[in-house]
């Protein structure tokens, strides 16, 4: 097996965020995904390390789980479960909107290198009231000289 002699490196951060997740959804396949509805990333052509998603409570709801979906391409039809691979599932706790105390944020830990035009979806396990907002924290890279 080869290996690799030239380090990855981080040429530039990337954010992107996901609509407000609020609605279940119980596939464990990624076959109901929606562009419109769960989209959280789509990888530059370089390709990206995506580093870690960070969830915040957007006020008062019921215990649930992330869960999160890559797609091989852009071309890749979510709603084909063969398309689709399950990257994590974490627990987001019930929370309770406060105008006193900070509203719940949990940073999911995903460490993971993608190639170009892959895209990760963002999906909750159970509906919830006010919703959980889900930012991909990432970086395109260099795979040295």
């Amino acid at each position: 097996m080869a290996v690799n002699t030239n380090p990855s490196f981080i040429k530039k951060g990337l954010l992107n965020w996901s609509p407000l997740l609020t609605t279940a959804n119980t596939t464990k396949d990624g076959s109901t995904l929606t562009v419109a509805s769960h989209l959280l990333f789509v990888t530059p052509a370089e390709g990206a390390l995506l580093e870690r998603v960070r969830m915040k409570a957007r006020g008062t709801n019921v215990a649930t789980l992330l869960r999160l979906f890559v797609t091989s391409s852009t071309s890749g039809d979510p709603s084909t479960a063969a398309n689709n691979a399950m990257l994590e599932e974490w627990p987001l706790p019930a929370t309770t909107l406060s105008e006193t105390v900070n509203t719940l944020t949990i940073d999911v830990p995903v460490g993971i290198l993608l190639p170009a035009n892959y895209r990760v979806f963002a999906c909750l396990a159970t509906t919830v009231a006010a919703g959980w907002q889900a930012t991909a924290i990432a970086g395109d890279y260099d795979a040295g000289a």
